[in-house]
């Protein structure tokens, strides 16, 4: 696990809990694609997705490299040949543990997050 190097007491263990338990189908995600996924991925929507929320929408329980499926609102349509229909789905990519990067129940907590991170906070 990446420790930041301002990190604090209270974030370094709701990271080390988060990290230790699972995202849950329903929950919002924050995502970050890891270069081995995708080596050709768009500069645009890579950050695309680490900007924006996703929801955990399947969760593959078989031997999948990336189990986690993820559905994206709101892309814009130069970016849609990047996410595709999985299952019942659409607007999807699939992820792997660590590329979830935050999960919540609460979308808010997934900004506050996201507007951490663009401030190394």
């Amino acid at each position: 696990m990446k420790i930041p190097k301002n990190a604090n007491k209270y974030n370094l263990m709701k990271t080390f809990k988060q990290y230790n338990n699972k995202p849950q189908i329903e929950q919002y995600v924050v995502c970050e694609e890891e270069s081995t996924y995708e080596i050709d991925a768009p500069k645009e929507m890579i950050m695309f997705v680490k900007n924006n929320i996703g929801k955990l929408v399947e969760i593959y329980q078989l031997d999948w490299e990336y189990p986690y499926i993820v559905q994206f609102e709101n892309i814009p349509k130069s970016q849609k040949r990047n996410f595709q229909i999985i299952g019942n789905f659409e607007n999807c990519r699939a992820y792997n543990r660590s590329e979830i990067k935050h999960f919540s129940k609460n979308k808010e907590d997934c900004l506050i997050f996201i507007e951490g991170e663009k401030y190394n906070l």
